[in-house]
């Protein structure tokens, strides 16, 4: 039997494998106190409570992203266990290539949910792990870990806001949901607020929460090529303008919208999505006029010029502040 060994900020998780069929799972709390005696006896209850015992490891590995802990859970294992415990970190071979600035400060069950999840089906995907910190990592179609986001978790954030006000009480985040998104007594207030805003966190990774941004920056930007023509800029902020760009970017019905996230999915689009030209025309004229148009030299750019969506939207957003007026 192999022992699998994940030192966590919050549980330590042990799963013992015989080929590749998992034997059993179990959990104790990380304790910065414990000691290496402590950890043996509550590694050798745990191991007796699933009916395993030392006597059947032969081999385990260890991912931890406590380091305080590492050497005492390392020892612990090997005085329960004298045979090889192997530990993920740097020189571990692991078949995924880093792709990041300091490989050595990944996280080791990050690497390790990333080499499972290509066990399942190769990239392009996204490794979630959801624990005291929610991480997303992701891994391209040559399986390189690119990069990633973390994230506190809900309780990780339920426990900060308890702490810090006097009348917030601790709840229960499993809780059945409540009827309503408005909740209508304190625990139902704090646990819509957390779960679902979680969950809108997660969403807006997909780049919905800079919609706002694009929208008001974008009409501006128009309103300037119009007044840099005679006309009145302030005629952005109606139908002509405003009101088609509300479709665009809200309703699953709108053609430029439909043709955006096909293209961003390298698939075709039939249908006439007029932006994807007129675009081209406004840089034109832009450049004529001498205004300054980076929202539209940005889209040009990724449907013209095959430059990558996520790093041009992130330069944009990335420009030094001016004022719109």
């Amino acid at each position: 039997m192999i022992l699998t060994v994940n030192l966590g900020n919050t549980h330590i998780t042990i799963g013992g494998y015989e080929h590749d069929d998992l034997k059993f799972c179990g959990r104790l709390h990380t304790d910065p106190a414990a000691t290496v005696d402590e950890y043996g006896l509550r590694l050798l209850n745990l191991l007796s409570l699933h009916g395993a015992s030392p006597e059947q490891i032969e081999g385990g590995i260890l991912g931890s992203v406590v380091p305080a802990l590492t050497g005492r859970v390392l020892a612990a294992l090997q005085m329960l266990c004298p045979v090889r415990i192997l530990t993920v970190g740097p020189g571990l071979k692991s078949g995924i290539r880093l792709r990041l600035d300091n490989p050595a400060q990944l996280g080791a069950e990050l690497l390790c949910g990333a080499v499972a999840a290509l066990a399942e089906g190769s990239g392009p995907l996204v490794v979630i792990s959801a624990d005291t910190a929610i991480s997303l990592m992701a891994v391209n179609g040559k399986q390189e870990l690119v990069g990633g986001v973390i994230l506190p978790g809900p309780q990780l954030s339920l426990a900060a806001l308890v702490q810090n006000t006097a009348q917030l009480p601790q709840i229960d985040l499993s809780a059945p949901a409540p009827a309503s998104v408005l909740g209508k007594n304190t625990a139902a207030c704090l646990q819509n607020g957390f779960v679902l805003g979680t969950a809108g966190m997660l969403d807006g990774l997909n780049q919905s929460s800079l919609k706002g941004a694009l929208m008001s920056r974008g009409t501006r930007e128009i309103a300037r090529l119009i007044e840099s023509m005679g006309g009145n800029g302030l005629s952005a902020y109606g139908l002509c303008h405003l009101g088609d760009y509300q479709a665009t970017l809200f309703s699953q019905h709108s053609h430029n919208r439909r043709f955006g996230e096909l293209f961003i999915r390298h698939e075709p689009y039939g249908e006439l999505a007029e932006g994807a030209s007129t675009v081209r025309a406004l840089c034109l004229l832009g450049q004529r006029l001498q205004v300054d148009l980076p929202i539209c030299q940005t889209v040009d750019q990724v449907i013209h010029r095959g430059e990558d969506p996520s790093l041009a939207l992130s330069g944009l957003f990335l420009r030094t502040l001016k004022n719109e007026f």
